[in-house]
């Protein structure tokens, strides 16, 4: 009996023992668990080499550690320790650690810094991954313990890793045409408005009516950016609202709406005279035709002109226009003189013919040759000078026009 308490007293003097409900602390190291020291079985498990002498006999089925704790190498975040709430409510902690014993390790992330948290199971997994989610935007001073098989719940080894998670901010508009008052001298309006968003997000950007109606959305906006929608069919004399709001790529944040006013100017139509005033003309094929007018507007406005030949527009920006026709048969010449509200039209019928169909009966005959031959050598002024008969419009019946007439013979439409 005296020899197996001599034997415990070495126990005693170099380790930690957990004796019923005491704890025996001497020495450099420590025991984890033993059988009740009355029993006969009293081998124990120590925690380092050294306990109880090294590989005493009375220290057998030992778990050796020299009792370090790991260390925690690096913390790594993702997304980042800082983003918006409106992208991510979570975020995750990969923690690379290390431990002198290789011992299994457990960690605990505290995700708002206020003491919560549970332990993982151990672990010898290199990294860790811990997971958090946050509950809104702030500031959290997020803490990531870690420990060893043998020091549970001993939270000595931790890091701090402060979150930012900010809240998504709106984005900011002002206008930037028209001014409020200016009055608009065309039937359609260029409202513009400069973007900007905090956050660096494109946003879209709802353009309205006075009535609060949507007249238009623009998506895609660049923050520091402008956004344009046009407003059509202005009416003269007319005030008219407008407003516009933006939201951003999130559809969580809509910028305060800015809005405006402009005022249409009251105006008349200009009038339109043409030249050559007939309305019905005649030509032959591939020979140039110059027309024009002269349109003049009460109110002194700018005066804009298109010109269509059969509905397609073909020529702009000029009072008069000169083109040339090879399909045979009826075309219809129009142009448009506006002011910018309110426009004015005129036009010709223009007929083309087979180059040498004097009489226009569609088919180039005898009596084609025959009335380019009778007013041969007339000239433009002369009683029986024709544009009909002078073929190739150089002002006088000659050799050109009689070789024209005969060289078609027998063409018809």
């Amino acid at each position: 009996m005296s020899d197996t308490f001599g034997r415990l007293k070495n126990a005693f003097y170099l380790c930690k023992l957990a004796v019923a409900d005491s704890d025996w602390t001497t020495g450099c190291g420590g025991w984890k668990g033993y059988m009740h020291w009355l029993s006969e079985d009293y081998l124990v498990d120590c925690l380092s080499p050294n306990d109880c002498g090294g590989n005493s006999p009375y220290c057998t089925n030992y778990m050796c550690s020299s009792g370090q704790l790991p260390s925690i190498d690096s913390v790594s975040v993702s997304p980042s320790a800082s983003f918006r709430f409106v992208e991510e409510t979570n975020a995750t902690f990969t923690v690379e650690w290390s431990d002198p014993e290789n011992e299994m390790a457990s960690a605990l992330v505290d995700c708002l810094g206020n003491g919560g948290g549970t332990w993982t199971p151990l672990s010898r997994d290199h990294p860790i991954t811990l997971e958090c989610e946050y509950p809104g935007p702030g500031t959290y001073n997020t803490r990531i313990y870690l420990t060893d098989q043998y020091h549970p719940g001993d939270k000595s080894v931790y890091n701090t890793v402060i979150m930012n998670v900010s809240d998504n901010m709106a984005p900011v508009i002002s206008v930037s045409s028209p001014s409020n008052g200016t009055v608009i001298n065309r039937s359609y309006a260029e409202l513009a408005v400069d973007v900007t968003d905090p956050d660096g997000d494109s946003v879209s950007v709802d353009f309205m009516n006075s009535s609060g109606g949507l007249m238009g959305t623009r998506t895609g906006i660049q923050s520091g950016t402008t956004s344009m929608y046009v407003m059509t069919g202005l009416q003269p004399g007319t005030e008219y609202g407008w407003s516009a709001a933006a939201t951003d790529m999130y559809g969580a944040a809509e910028s305060s709406i800015v809005s405006g006013t402009y005022t249409t100017r009251n105006t008349t139509a200009p009038s339109v005279v043409r030249h050559p005033a007939e309305f019905n003309l005649s030509t032959y094929e591939n020979r140039n035709v110059n027309l024009s007018v002269n349109a003049t507007d009460a109110e002194g406005d700018e005066i804009s002109y298109s010109w269509f030949v059969n509905g397609v527009l073909t020529g702009e920006d000029s009072h008069s226009y000169e083109f040339t026709l090879s399909t045979i048969g009826h075309h219809v010449i129009t142009v448009y003189a506006s002011d910018g509200f309110l426009n004015n039209m005129t036009y010709w019928n223009v007929t083309v013919k087979i180059s040498g169909d004097t009489n226009g009966d569609c088919i180039v005959n005898i009596y084609d040759l025959a009335s380019v031959g009778l007013n041969y050598r007339t000239r433009q002024g002369d009683p029986d000078w024709s544009p009909d008969i002078d073929i190739n419009g150089d002002g006088k019946v000659g050799l050109m026009d009689l070789a024209m007439t005969g060289f078609n013979y027998g063409r018809e439409c």
